[in-house]
């Protein structure tokens, strides 16, 4: 049995953040990304961090995507409702600044500000 493998390269930005202990990763796509793209958009956004900040069951539920200026990310799982906010984009910097704001099902908010680093890169998606 073989298995296939599909390699896709996206071109978009990078945002590295901290905040206080916790560090996470975002990607968002070029809007000729999301243009041409015949699927879900939302699969082509990601979210990546340590436990502090993302459980492993968090999924993206909403975007809104308005760069180079800010990106709004929604991520729901059973544990919490999380929600990243990157504003204050500075392209010519390499800088922005996040907001990571965790609502637990018993209505509990907990609001971390975060500092990140931006660079434009290709992701590269497989599938196998």
């Amino acid at each position: 049995m073989s298995i296939a493998l599909c390699l896709v390269a996206l071109a978009g930005t990078t945002f590295q953040c901290s905040a206080d202990t916790a560090t996470f990763s975002v990607f968002a796509p070029d809007e000729a990304e999301t243009a041409n793209y015949m699927g879900n958009v939302l699969t082509l956004y990601s979210v990546t961090g340590d436990g502090e900040i993302l459980s492993s069951s968090a999924r993206i539920s909403q975007v809104f995507d308005d760069m180079p200026n800010s990106l709004y990310i929604e991520m729901k799982s059973d544990e919490a409702t999380i929600e990243f906010e990157i504003s204050e984009v500075d392209m010519a910097a390499a800088t922005a600044r996040a907001a990571v704001t965790g609502v637990l099902p018993s209505g509990e908010v907990t609001a971390v500000p975060a500092s990140c680093t931006i660079s434009t890169i290709a992701r590269e998606d497989t599938d196998a």
